[in-house]
């Protein structure tokens, strides 16, 4: 009880800073940005890159019910099965005039409230809203005037980090979705989930969690949309700012940059201690390839398994990199 009220206190606290401190007025000349990737992915990173920016302002998660204030539960619909990913006609109005109340100020959802920080605006004209619960929505997020930007890390080291910090791989979520079961997965890969629900091997059943859930990011890869890679970032960080800049109309800054050697807020509560001492010593081998050194020919075999039963996705299990970069 008494942790339930710090929480609703501190649920308050924040929207009442978000809603006294920050005056947003659009700029209409230029998009408002949409960061769609998975989590443990380095997407928050690049959202806090982009919040950098004079007077972009960062919205977390606006369309996971999750994690989802009591502000976003008035105006967020609730999806079956916590997913959007055939949403009706109702649910779509409903998302429609959520998306341009955020992005018109009227509401204020997971912005920055850490006013001292360089990160927060008093005085903001655009947005950038990040989220790994919205694949599915991808081409609303088009139709509503959105810069997409699609965000990958290769799918092995992001379910090492998601098994170690005791996340859920989904699977039971995907498998009871009966929409994600009869339209979307294949009988090919409805019959890899019931086999890797059964098995007690979590790599593999992490990696399907991961190629489930940006599924609709392979189908769109094959058009070449505006992409960003976390093992460019790493390798090349000045050049993917600078790329990222381009895609979104940013002219990057020095506080923009400086984001490259530091933590992004996930990482410092969640990843490792060798992850947290090469992020600070800039190994970027490490921090790309260090996972390959941890694993066995039979942990490979078992993810190559579930890999091949999603074509467009853009990893392999042999490389360490994307196999093919996108161009602007």
């Amino acid at each position: 009880m008494i942790h339930q009220t710090k929480s609703l206190l501190s649920d308050a606290a924040r929207q009442f800073l978000w809603e006294s401190l920050n005056r947003h007025h659009p700029d209409l000349d230029k998009p408002d940005i949409a960061l769609v990737g998975s989590r443990r992915s380095g997407s928050t990173l690049l959202m806090q890159i982009l919040a950098h920016a004079p007077r972009i302002k960062s919205v977390d998660q606006p369309f996971s019910v999750f994690t989802a204030t009591r502000t976003q539960m008035r105006h967020l619909p609730w999806p079956a099965g916590g997913i959007f990913v055939a949403p009706d006609r109702a649910e779509i109005e409903a998302l429609t005039a959520y998306v341009e109340n955020i992005r018109s100020g009227r509401i204020h959802v997971r912005e920055p409230w850490r006013f001292w920080r360089p990160d927060f605006w008093f005085r903001s004209d655009r947005v950038v809203l990040k989220t790994t619960d919205a694949h599915f929505l991808l081409p609303h997020l088009r139709d509503w005037g959105l810069q997409v930007i699609l965000y990958f890390r290769h799918p092995v080291p992001q379910a090492l980090s998601c098994h170690r910090n005791g996340w859920g791989d989904r699977l039971d979520q995907f498998a009871a979705h009966h929409v994600l079961r009869t339209k979307v997965l294949t009988p090919e890969q409805n019959a890899l989930l019931d086999r890797m629900r059964q098995s007690d091997d979590p790599l593999p059943r992490f990696v399907l969690g991961w190629c489930i859930e940006n599924l609709p990011l392979f189908h769109d890869l094959a058009a070449n949309p505006p992409t960003v890679f976390y093992e460019d970032l790493v390798l090349d960080p000045d050049g993917t700012i600078d790329r990222l800049g381009r895609l979104c109309n940013v002219t990057p800054t020095l506080k923009m940059r400086s984001m490259l050697g530091q933590a992004s807020l996930s990482v410092r509560g969640l990843s490792d201690t060798a992850a947290r001492n090469a992020i600070a010593r800039g190994n970027a081998h490490a921090l790309v390839g260090r996972w390959r050194e941890h694993l066995s020919d039979k942990d490979l075999e078992g993810v190559r398994v579930v890999l091949d039963a999603f074509s467009g996705c853009p990893y392999g299990v042999d490389e360490t990199l994307p196999r093919s970069p996108m161009a602007d």
